[in-house]
């Protein structure tokens, strides 16, 4: 059609706006951005000359959307705000949320707080409109910065709301993806119980979805929280398929992720040499994308494999390096996650005092986060602390409140840690009758998440009866 245009053949103008609108698309899909922002211009000034108001500010949301591909923020948002300009008074019809929302992605990079209303203004005017798919998009994408910027109550609000919008209009691949998010921020915040129904029903919508990426995504997610639940069977196997997809769909990232997921998995399993080897593996894969985040997470948790090997100067160099990349990511939750790891870590090797410095901060940051499962790990790291230097008061408090904490957050793991050290804490009081009964309940909790710690807890029983 513009090779004919072109040899001067007559097109109606209005005809003419629409193709210049629709091969600026093309061109953007196809990355030819040059191309598409040259269409877009034309496309302007023809809106312009017919008065079409709407159509200037699709041109101008279709600059800033290739600016923003090509990286060029500030373009991107004076192009997207001219867009909004057309639209006196502020009132955004329906048609032009999608601007709204692309001002709010370029901003979120940048400019946090602005996206932040930016978002609410999509949202208000999809609940004018009474746009569901529109306001179910936009809540969404409002959700994730609030758990960016670590506000996880606003997030949870408005993924809930998001979720029956979904689930009405009957889009099972975002409602899925969306259900994982909030179990996510469950689990976060400890609240295994919760996050299980979240995973579970994600794995319900997965029967109406064919899409393998998504498929992929729940059954990762889903393979973490049955590993804390000790379903090891279905946890390997959902990693083993989640990876498959990964590389069938030529996902590099997903492929790192879930590969450090399966080494994590190995990891708390006893599985240490398999552990190693595949979050070598990751990490080849998370470097070569330069990917800081996966590479911090996944050097910690081949810290803790060596840790668990003895191999204490290769876990603490990798505990550093994890540190060192997290901080380069500006990722504080991690940050401190990584700090109580080290902590375990020193303090196996009786760096007593640079091991409480670790923890203390872990602990502190923890709490102002309300993340409750670090807070739970580094309290009965804090007691096995205090036990090994003599500060048994000290001890029997972080103890006590650890297994307050993970009886009530349902956290197994951290239990069985908690119960084991006040169990031998106990013991070195002369207290052998409510040692043995923490012992057995350690040993029990441990067996059930198959963990390589649970030979420790039985070794502890069997000496208990030698002394009867």
């Amino acid at each position: 059609v513009f090779t004919l245009i072109g040899q001067g053949v007559a097109v109606k103008p209005q005809v003419k706006l629409a193709l210049l609108l629709d091969r600026a698309e093309a061109s953007f899909q196809t990355a030819q951005y040059e191309e598409a922002i040259r269409f877009s211009q034309e496309a302007i000034t023809l809106a312009r000359s017919l008065g079409q108001a709407e159509e200037v500010a699709r041109a101008y949301g279709q600059i800033g959307a290739t600016y923003r591909a090509m990286g060029q923020r500030d373009q991107a948002v004076e192009h997207l705000r001219l867009a909004l300009d057309q639209f006196p008074g502020g009132e955004i019809p329906v048609k032009a949320i999608g601007l709204l929302l692309e001002l709010a992605r370029v901003q979120q990079d940048v400019d946090p707080v602005a996206a932040l209303e930016t978002y609410r203004r999509a949202a208000e005017a999809a609940r004018r409109a009474e746009d569901d798919a529109q306001l179910a998009l936009t809540l969404n994408y409002l959700g994730r910065l609030y758990h960016a910027q670590g506000q996880p109550q606003p997030a949870l609000e408005a993924w809930k709301e998001a979720i029956s919008l979904f689930e009405g209009q009957g889009d099972y691949r975002r409602l899925a993806t969306l259900l994982c998010d909030v179990g996510n921020v469950l689990k976060e915040q400890g609240d295994r119980k919760q996050a299980l129904g979240y995973y579970e029903q994600a794995l319900m919508a997965l029967n109406h979805v064919n899409h393998p990426p998504t498929r992929g995504l729940v059954l990762s997610n889903v393979a973490n929280i049955y590993t804390d639940t000790g379903d090891t069977e279905t946890a390997e196997a959902f990693y083993q398929e989640s990876i498959t997809i990964a590389r069938d769909s030529n996902d590099a990232a997903a492929e790192s992720l879930r590969l450090g997921n399966l080494g994590w998995f190995y990891v708390v399993t006893g599985r240490l040499q398999e552990a190693v080897t595949i979050l070598e593996a990751a990490l080849a894969i998370s470097r070569r994308l330069e990917n800081r985040l996966m590479q911090a997470v996944q050097s910690d948790n081949l810290a803790q494999a060596y840790r668990q090997m003895e191999d204490y100067p290769a876990a603490l160099t990798l505990h550093r390096q994890a540190l060192t990349l997290v901080e380069q990511a500006g990722q504080q939750r991690w940050q401190a996650v990584f700090h109580s790891n080290l902590g375990e870590t020193l303090a196996r090797q009786g760096q007593y005092d640079e091991a409480q410095a670790h923890y203390e901060s872990a602990l502190a940051a923890g709490r102002a986060d309300g993340d409750m499962e670090l807070v739970t790990r580094t309290l009965w790291r804090l007691g096995d602390l205090a036990r090994e230097t003599g500060a048994a008061a000290a001890s029997d408090a972080y103890y006590a409140e650890a297994i307050n904490l993970a009886r009530r957050l349902g956290l197994q793991r951290d239990l069985a840690h908690a119960l084991l050290g006040q169990g031998m804490l106990l013991v070195s009081q002369g207290e052998t009758d409510q040692a043995r009964q923490l012992f057995s309940e350690a040993a029990r909790l441990f067996t059930i998440l198959h963990a390589p710690e649970r030979r420790q807890a039985e070794a502890s029983l069997r000496v208990l009866g030698e002394k009867n």
